[in-house]
């Protein structure tokens, strides 16, 4: 039997589970309080879903790692599949960066909880 723990996140309002640490990329801070994480980018998600087709633009600056970066990027509103709270947004278009793709997920930290979980054999 396998004890050993993973950190899992899921949904605040319902514990719909979202994606795990192993698909953590990087976390995104309030560039005028840098200590206060307010997105973190994921490789995957899974119980999220795009409401409408529309897209929204973002042009700005971000803190990324602590490392100011312009970043350019067309993002989708995805909500929970649990409870159709908003979570979040899917990139479907970025400038080139190193950290940045088409097709990741930038989770708000305020919509999920960061729990433990045990792994399954």
């Amino acid at each position: 039997m396998n004890n050993t723990r993973a950190i899992v996140y899921g949904c605040n309002s319902c514990l719909t589970f979202f994606t795990d640490r192993s698909q953590l990329h990087a976390n995104f801070s309030d560039h005028q309080n840098p200590p206060n994480v307010i997105v973190r980018l994921f490789d995957a998600a899974r119980n999220v879903y795009q409401i409408e087709a529309a897209e929204i633009r973002i042009n700005g600056s971000f803190l990324l790692d602590h490392e100011g970066e312009n970043l350019q990027m067309r993002l989708a509103a995805v909500n929970c599949a649990g409870c159709q709270i908003e979570c979040g947004w899917k990139i479907n278009a970025a400038n080139p960066h190193p950290l940045i793709r088409p097709g990741q997920y930038l989770l708000k930290a305020r919509s999920f909880l960061e729990s433990q979980a045990r792994r399954l054999p």
